[in-house]
C-alpha cells in the first residue's frame, strides 16, 4: 500500500502505545459507518474484507461520508468544500480519539480495503 499507508499505521502503533495498549467500549461513532465495517466489526475483525471492483466508488463515497460525521465543526464540513488544513485551527480532536480495537483501527482497514 505504499509509505504513507505505513507511515501512518507507524502514527497508530504510537498512538495505541501511548495510550498502553488498552480496550475500551467505546469507539468512533457509527454513524454513517459503511456496512462493510459494521460487518467485519460483528465478525470479530477476523474475515478479511474485499470490496469488489465494481463497488470501489461507492465504498469510497461511503468511507468519505463516515469521515466527515467524525470530523470537528471548526473544520466545517459543508458540502463541496474542503476541510480546513489542522495547523489553522485548534486541536480539540474529541470524536476522533479513540483508540483500541473500537477507534482508528477501523479506519484504517478501511484505507486497506479501499
Amino acid at each position: 500500500l505504499g509509505a504513507p499507508y505505513t507511515a501512518l499505521i507507524n502514527r497508530w502503533i504510537e498512538l495505541e502505545r501511548l495510550n498502553n495498549w488498552q480496550t475500551v467500549t467505546t469507539g468512533l461513532t457509527n454513524v454513517n459507518r459503511p456496512r462493510e465495517v459494521s460487518a467485519w466489526i460483528r465478525n470479530g475483525r477476523r474475515k478479511n474484507v474485499i470490496i469488489s471492483s465494481d463497488q470501489i466508488e461507492a465504498f469510497g463515497k461511503n468511507v468519505w461520508a463516515w469521515w466527515l460525521v467524525l470530523q470537528l465543526s471548526w473544520r466545517d464540513t459543508s458540502e463541496g468544500k474542503p476541510l480546513h488544513a489542522v495547523a489553522c485551527y485548534g486541536d480539540n480532536w474529541n470524536t476522533l480519539d479513540h483508540f483500541g480495537k473500537n477507534g482508528w483501527l477501523s479506519l484504517l482497514a478501511c484505507l486497506k480495503w479501499w
